[in-house]
């Protein structure tokens, strides 16, 4: 029986970030993975309303670093980027998708971080998933925080490390705005997750619960 991976983000680019090894991974092991992102990546101007990145062009992008990865199922919401709260709207949103997908496995959001969508997705996530099995939190930015998250759990991607730089270059909107940090920060902490378990490159995570005989 095919088991179901199911990776939930905020917007386009977060999960090719903190899970893009992870995603292949699983892949590999022949689980059905899908992927649930919840905004549509749309960048505003707060002062000026000037659209700074077209919902379309960001939708573009993650259709692009899908087939990279080899993701070939996903689920879209089209909600504001930076507007997310975490309340009975939006954790109603991820539990039908649950319902839908019946996950063996959901690696969702870290509930401490400082990006609001971010934290709105990982609290959700937490009261969504309280009677299911496998949940595991990532982090996929480098703010400060005056919180830290616990990684508990690695993934060696070694093997898929290259692939997953390659989908997060499909991001071109995002990575010109930010100078190209998020390239060499990837490249910097999945090398020294890496170094912590005598691999070349890892994953990390928190993981909030694990059943091993189902996992």
């Amino acid at each position: 029986m095919t088991k179901n991976a199911l990776f939930i983000g905020a917007h386009f680019d977060d999960l090719e970030i903190a899970c893009g090894g992870a995603i292949q991974y699983f892949l590999k092991k022949k689980y059905d993975v899908r992927i649930y992102i919840i905004t549509n990546s749309q960048i505003v101007d707060l002062n000026t309303k000037r659209i700074i990145r077209k919902k379309d062009r960001s939708k573009k992008e993650f259709i692009k670093s899908c087939k990279i990865l080899g993701v070939k199922k996903f689920y879209l919401e089209n909600l504001s980027t930076n507007s997310l709260i975490f309340d009975d709207n939006l954790t109603s949103k991820i539990r039908r998708v649950l319902e839908k997908t019946d996950p063996d496995v959901i690696f969702c959001h870290w509930d401490k971080d400082v990006h609001q969508d971010h934290s709105a997705v990982g609290k959700s996530c937490l009261s969504a998933c309280r009677h299911l099995d496998n949940l595991f939190m990532y982090r996929s930015n480098y703010y400060e925080s005056t919180d830290i998250l616990k990684e508990n759990f690695y993934i060696d991607i070694s093997n898929y490390f290259q692939n997953k730089i390659h989908a997060i270059k499909c991001y071109t909107s995002e990575l010109k705005r930010v100078n190209y940090s998020w390239i060499e920060m990837v490249k910097n902490r999945d090398r020294l997750n890496g170094l912590k378990n005598h691999t070349e490159y890892a994953e990390s995570f928190c993981c909030v619960k694990c059943l091993i005989n189902k996992f």
